[in-house]
């Protein structure tokens, strides 16, 4: 039975598309939502790590103090939690997805540091669309994963950030960007001798195009890394 822990998005309405996302690919495993009230212990028994959107990372981990009226929704607690889920997962090198924030704060972990604000920064909005939803082209970078996964087709996402990845975190790729150059996915650096990561900006688990290569593929990939986990 494999057991996959999913960092606690303190959402419920929403930690159950995450849920359910994974049981998509994975509908024999058991979830357990990994929050600061159970602890670190409870990864020991999981299979497999993911990492949940929500709100900004809190700037002192990457030195940007000096942009803190940019943040929207800091929790310190939960960033302090989650680095060390990271650190617990990247030590027992079991497969980790990272979803948006889940990307964001990897990088951090890694080292990386994050833009506080994308329209601040000079670019085009990523913020949701609503009611319609915003998507736009990644365009993948040869010989990675998401490029393999995503088959050479187009791949539209959906878009729901306003910070992304400044300077990339140690040990770490970028996989794909989107033509204005925010980075859209990353893995690590050293993919063949590394364990399975894959760290994407855009949510598959809320994409309505519920068929896309970034939505499947994202998903089979991870599940075909938790599969051939031996414990």
């Amino acid at each position: 039975m494999k057991v996959i822990g999913i960092s606690d998005n303190l959402a419920p309405q929403k930690f159950v598309r995450y849920e359910n996302y994974v049981r998509r690919g994975l509908p024999d495993a058991t979830i357990v939502r990994l929050s600061g009230n159970n602890g670190t212990a409870t990864l020991e028994n999981c299979s497999a790590l993911v990492l949940t959107g929500g709100g900004d990372v809190h700037p002192k981990f990457y030195d940007r103090m000096d942009a803190f009226n940019l943040m929207e929704d800091v929790n310190e607690a939960r960033d302090t939690f989650e680095f060390s889920l990271i650190t617990t997962a990247v030590e027992r090198r079991i497969p980790i997805l990272g979803i948006c924030r889940g990307l964001q704060l990897f990088n951090v972990a890694m080292g990386g540091s994050l833009l506080p604000d994308i329209e601040s920064s000079g670019y085009p909005t990523h913020k949701e669309g609503k009611p319609v939803e915003r998507r736009h082209r990644i365009m993948p970078v040869d010989g990675t994963r998401v490029s393999t996964l995503l088959s050479g087709t187009n791949c539209e996402v959906n878009t729901l950030h306003h910070q992304a990845i400044d300077r990339l975190g140690n040990g770490l790729k970028v996989s794909s960007k989107s033509a204005d150059g925010i980075v859209e996915s990353i893995e690590w650096e050293d993919e063949k001798n590394s364990p399975f990561l894959l760290l994407v900006q855009w949510h598959p688990e809320r994409m309505r195009d519920t068929n896309s290569p970034c939505v499947v593929g994202v998903l089979r990939s991870f599940a075909e890394a938790v599969q051939s986990r031996v414990n």
